[in-house]
């Protein structure tokens, strides 16, 4: 049986394997996107309601992720979001999201990364 450890590394290739890899540009200097964003360990943040979540996709993602935007994968309603949760938390905590100038505020990122991580293994302690 593989370790969380392992299948968290997995679960986080994967992602990487159906989605690319993160943008090559690192984009301006006030942005927080991938230039300016530390890559964490997913962890889960119970305080972080799916109401707060979806109000922070819809605000700050639907530029991409709205229906018929350049996401091939819309999710700006609750069901959708839902589906995508532990691979939002792993995208955005591995500095993927968002792409080119898009504005996520360090904040906005961890409350995203903390609800999305609380379907993800957990880590064991220590890692």
């Amino acid at each position: 049986m593989p370790s969380s450890v392992s299948l968290a590394l997995l679960t986080a290739l994967t992602a990487v394997a159906c989605h690319g890899p993160p943008p090559a540009t690192a984009g301006s200097p006030e942005r927080t996107g991938a230039a300016s964003c530390k890559v964490s360990q997913p962890v889960c943040d119970p305080r972080v309601t799916d109401d707060t979540a979806l109000a922070l996709v819809r605000r700050r993602c639907a530029g991409c992720h709205a229906e018929g935007g350049k996401a091939d994968h819309p999710f700006l309603d609750a069901d959708a979001l839902s589906a995508t949760r532990g691979d939002v938390a792993l995208r955005l905590a591995g500095c993927e999201m968002p792409p080119d100038d898009t504005f996520l505020a360090p904040d906005e990122r961890r409350r995203l990364v903390g609800w999305g991580a609380c379907v993800l293994p957990a880590a064991p302690a220590g890692k």
